[in-house]
Parts: C-alpha cells; structure tokens; sequence
C-alpha cells in the first residue's frame, strides 16, 4: 500500500517533465537571447529560462564569435566562451537570432 503514492509521484513527475519538453517551454528563442539595448542576455540553462532568472549579460561589441556545432557557443573578445544548452531541434533558431542580433560576430559553422 505504501508503493502506490510513490508509483503515482513518480508517474505525475514523469509526465510533468514529458510535456514540459515536449511543448518546448524551456527553448524558445526569446527566452534563450534578450536584446538589452547596448548587451545582450544569454540564459544558458534550461533553469535559467524557466526562471527567467540569471544568465550572463555581454555588451554586444565584445562579441567576437558565434558557433554552431551541435549546441551553440558564442565567445568574446578575450576568449572566454559561453556554451548554450538547447534541444537539437532548437539550435537553429536560436542560432538565427544570435546572428540577427550580432551582426559584427564571425559566425562559423561547423557540421557534426
């Protein structure tokens, strides 16, 4: 008797976290990149766009470089570089937008 609560805890959080993957509520693009004026947010982690809450602030001129393989990393000028992590079918997206907003940043592409 006391397995059936935990069956049913276990099954709810199951499909909680199904759906919430599914309706890609941690993924869209706005969520991933907000323009700030002169910077620009990147909320790397699914808990940070959930949140909506944290992430790193850059200011647009120090963005040297933005690349996709596989998942997205954008780098600075002093070589610090910033992974993003995204489902795979959000990447592009995400990658056009970066793009859109940093229009001096080398894009590279590299395919995997």
């Amino acid at each position: 008797m006391d397995i059936l609560p935990l069956g049913v805890i276990c099954f709810a959080i199951s499909a909680v976290s199904w759906w919430l993957s599914y309706k890609n509520v941690f993924d869209r693009p706005h969520e991933c990149v907000q323009d700030e004026g002169d910077t620009i947010r990147l909320r790397c982690s699914p808990y940070e766009r959930y949140w909506k809450r944290g992430g790193k602030t850059f200011p647009k001129s120090s963005i040297a470089k933005i690349q996709k393989a596989g998942s997205l990393t954008v780098f600075n000028h002093s070589d610090n570089a910033t992974d993003i992590w995204l489902h795979d079918r959000d990447v592009d997206a995400v990658f056009e937008q970066l793009c859109a907003l940093l229009p001096d940043a080398d894009v590279v592409e590299i395919q995997v």
